[in-house]
C-alpha cells in the first residue's frame, strides 16, 4: 500500500495499492495516466510505502510519519 502525503505536515491525502500506476510530477499528482490534483505536484507532496492504514482512514484525518499513523489534529472535524 502507498499514500500521497504533503511533504510540509506529512498528511496522508490518497492510498492506493502498489499496483496501481500513480507519480508526482512537477505537474502534478498522477493516477493510472490522469490528472487528479495539480495541487499535489513534485514541490509539494510525495508517494510513500505505508502500513496498513487506520479502518476509519479518510484524506488528510490522518498524518503518516515514521512508519506510524497519527491523528491529524489540525483536521478534528474529519
Amino acid at each position: 500500500m502507498k499514500t500521497l502525503i504533503v511533504t510540509e505536515t506529512k498528511e496522508s491525502i490518497y492510498l492506493f495499492h502498489d499496483e496501481n500506476d500513480a507519480v508526482v510530477t512537477d505537474e502534478g499528482f498522477m493516477f493510472d495516466g490522469l490528472s487528479v490534483n495539480p495541487e499535489m505536484n513534485s514541490q509539494t507532496a510525495v508517494i510513500v510505502n505505508c502500513n496498513q492504514p487506520p479502518d476509519d482512514w479518510v484524506g488528510s484525518k490522518y498524518i503518516y510519519d515514521n512508519d506510524q499513523w497519527t491523528l491529524n489534529e489540525l483536521r478534528p472535524d474529519l
